[in-house]
């Protein structure tokens, strides 16, 4: 499959994903939202997670977002756009 359509088969599944549970589940095939876009209360992350962790062979996105469903948290995503997405042609 050509490159771009990969990508966007890829972006078309992570705006599917909208509800807690769907994104909790998703968790175990890719990361379900860029964690980048998100925002998590301060208490979640520092008190509930014991904050960030740099694992040198463990991406830390990856690492909050499996974090984050063992502990139960309900993140969910709103429908809108509110990032675009942008990729080189040689990535």
């Amino acid at each position: 499959q050509e490159p771009r359509l990969r990508i966007e088969r890829y972006i078309e599944w992570q705006n599917s994903l909208l509800e807690p549970a769907e994104l909790s589940a998703n968790r175990f095939v890719e990361i379900p939202g860029l964690h980048q876009t998100g925002i998590y209360p301060r208490r979640l992350l520092v008190d509930v997670l014991g904050g960030y962790r740099d694992l040198p062979s463990w991406p830390i996105d990856m690492d909050t977002w499996m974090r984050l469903g063992e502990v139960g948290a309900r993140v969910g995503k709103i429908p809108d756009r509110l990032y675009g997405w942008r990729q080189h042609v040689l990535q």
